[in-house]
């Protein structure tokens, strides 16, 4: 049970709160500090693999982006160890192949995020990594990819490397949000 000197050091705790001024900028002016946001749209790389050719597109996409499809292939989708070729072929025929992702989810991504769009987020992300700088000047900041991820979490964190997955943001009315109980 709260007693009166209770209420009353939450009362005079308020009141103190309430009129105290700021002595700082709670919006730092950080239009000086330098970054260079680019998102790389990992799902666009992964789905224009031609399909007659996917080990070769497949493995110079690996050397291009080895650690980020390491996990998401293997720890984000679990297709099994990195390395070994049956993972890649999982890969493709349960993700690349689904005729689900192919002939919908991805369609409707590139639809609702066209290049200037992407490009209008870019911006954004720009102010809010300068922000980042402002307070954690010594930190670097994260690669950010974009994916799809059917409707598993909407975002991911791994190593420096943000993913971001699209099909969470392709408007309230999307026509599958329905089917998998999206909150409003």
């Amino acid at each position: 049970m709260i007693n009166k000197q209770t209420i009353l050091v939450i009362v005079l705790g308020c009141c103190a709160l309430c009129s105290c001024k700021p002595s700082h900028k709670w919006n730092p002016d950080v239009s000086k500090i330098k970054v260079d946001v680019k998102f790389v749209r990992l799902e666009k790389e992964l789905f224009s693999i031609d399909k007659a050719h996917f080990q070769d597109g497949m493995m110079k996409l690996i050397h291009e982006r080895k650690d980020v499809l390491k996990f998401f292939i293997t720890q984000l989708h679990n297709f099994g160890k990195w390395g070994v070729p049956s993972t890649l072929d999982s890969f493709e025929k349960v993700y690349l192949q689904n005729r689900y992702m192919r002939d919908s989810l991805y369609p409707d991504v590139e639809k609702a995020f066209p290049d200037p769009v992407i490009n209008d987020i870019e911006i954004q992300f720009d102010d809010a990594f300068r922000h980042l700088k402002y307070y954690y000047p010594n930190d670097s900041l994260p690669h950010v990819f974009t994916i799809i991820n059917p409707f598993g979490f909407q975002a991911y964190t791994y190593g420096n490397d943000l993913l971001i997955a699209l099909e969470f943001y392709l408007g309230e009315n999307y026509r599958y949000y329905s089917s998998i109980e999206m909150p409003e």
